[in-house]
């Protein structure tokens, strides 16, 4: 490789040196009182309590309801349809009528 013009690592120029950022869970930290941490961590669990609740009805719910459309097409296919009574026509009467 000669002829080619590489630097070696004590050529290279070197950079000012910088400080690196603090890391962010020490912001935060600073930020928020561990109490009012604690409290949002509280709080989230409670609405992850209640959403898994409330999933669960929803779920029994929807088997439920699935159970019953499949008992209610099984008994609509063994029994014969029934036919429903035609309503009869209505006829609408001027209660006034217009004299000129």
């Amino acid at each position: 490789m000669a002829g080619r013009m590489h630097l070696s690592r004590h050529d290279e120029p070197r950079l000012p040196p910088h400080r690196l950022p603090h890391s962010s869970s020490s912001t935060i930290a600073c930020a928020f009182p561990i109490a009012t941490l604690e409290k949002r961590i509280h709080s989230h669990n409670c609405e992850i309590q209640s959403l898994l609740v409330d999933n669960q009805r929803l779920a029994a719910t929807h088997v439920f309801l699935k159970q019953d459309l499949s008992l209610t097409n099984k008994t609509s296919v063994a029994s014969p349809p029934m036919s429903l009574p035609r309503m009869s026509r209505l006829t609408v009467t001027p209660r006034f009528t217009a004299s000129t």
